[in-house]
């Protein structure tokens, strides 16, 4: 039998966080829902909380799996899904009371394709919100794709349709950035709205991005790099600002690889390839930008032997 939200919780070592999260969703205020666990191969003492709530609570499911990462834990998640609209959470994060109440209404009152909440960002010490501007679909598309607005899966209810030819990437970091914006795609109506639901938990140091090696910043590049890819075939007006944060990865990544090497060449050239296309349409601002991309692409070698002597000292 269907249910309005399937509610996706992949879990991997959260025994920390867990029964909070479990907890806010148990707590909902709107009740027609499922909520799908999915065990991704947790070694620690998550499948006992999990159990606590399968037990007691019907709608709470778990999918036992081997460990094969977030995205793969996702996707388990889609696959198993019975509701009209899917919503994400991290298992360690957690839910306000009335989180799925708001998305009902708000799907009420305009039929959207995707629903945006504002977030409360929970440090040790303080917590930091931030909401997001309703605007028309368009200006949300190009906030979405261009990155000002994060590509978060988690603070979105999506119809469930919208993630009929679309999965995350199985072994990338930024999995969310390789898949929201093609999601966005698909939507006609996409609509925010002011309520701070969703409590973003940045105590987590184990999280994916508490630590940035080499390969990150190249899944991130990546993940620019294939939004800006689909917001020039949608004529979706993001392409500058885009380009601002991407030269800035690439310089980076690239400067990072002479020490760490642990990208492959065919990685190294498209970054350089991207580079070196940029440079000849004058699309990189600043002075300092312009310098680095030059002796990137001119002088690579001297400067990769100069930056591990620097970085090895």
């Amino acid at each position: 039998i269907g249910k309005m939200f399937s509610i996706i919780i992949p879990v991997y070592n959260v025994e920390q966080y867990l029964d909070k999260c479990l907890k806010s969703i148990s707590k909902q205020t709107f009740l027609d829902f499922e909520c799908i666990i999915v065990d991704d191969g947790s070694p620690d003492n998550s499948n006992a909380i999990i159990d606590k709530y399968v037990n007691k609570d019907q709608r709470f499911k778990v999918i036992h799996q081997k460990n094969m990462g977030l995205s793969a834990a996702r996707n388990t998640g889609l696959d198993a899904a019975k509701g009209d609209y899917i919503a994400f959470v991290d298992s360690d994060d957690y839910i306000a009371n009335d989180y799925l109440e708001k998305f009902v209404l708000k799907i009420a009152s305009s039929n959207a394709d995707i629903i945006i909440c504002g977030i409360i960002e929970v440090f040790k010490n303080y917590e930091n919100s931030r909401v997001f501007a309703n605007a028309t679909t368009e200006v949300i598309k190009q906030n979405i794709f261009a990155d000002p607005w994060p590509s978060f899966v988690w603070n979105k209810c999506y119809k469930k349709e919208l993630f009929d030819n679309v999965r995350f990437p199985v072994g990338k970091a930024f999995e969310d950035l390789l898949t929201i914006p093609e999601v966005c795609l698909n939507a006609n109506k996409i609509v925010c709205i002011p309520d701070k639901l969703y409590y973003y938990n940045r105590q987590n140091v184990s999280s994916i991005t508490a630590k940035m090696s080499v390969e990150k910043i190249y899944n991130l590049f990546e993940g620019h790099l294939k939004s800006r890819q689909l917001a020039i075939l949608h004529n979706i007006n993001c392409s500058k600002l885009l380009d601002e944060k991407m030269v800035k990865e690439v310089i980076k990544c690239l400067l990072i690889n002479c020490y760490d090497n642990k990208l492959s060449e065919i990685h190294e050239q498209i970054m350089l390839d991207y580079l070196k296309e940029r440079l000849d349409k004058s699309e990189i601002d600043g002075i300092r930008e312009r310098f680095w991309v030059k002796m990137l692409l001119a002088k690579r070698k001297k400067l990769c032997a100069w930056y591990a002597h620097i970085r090895g000292k």
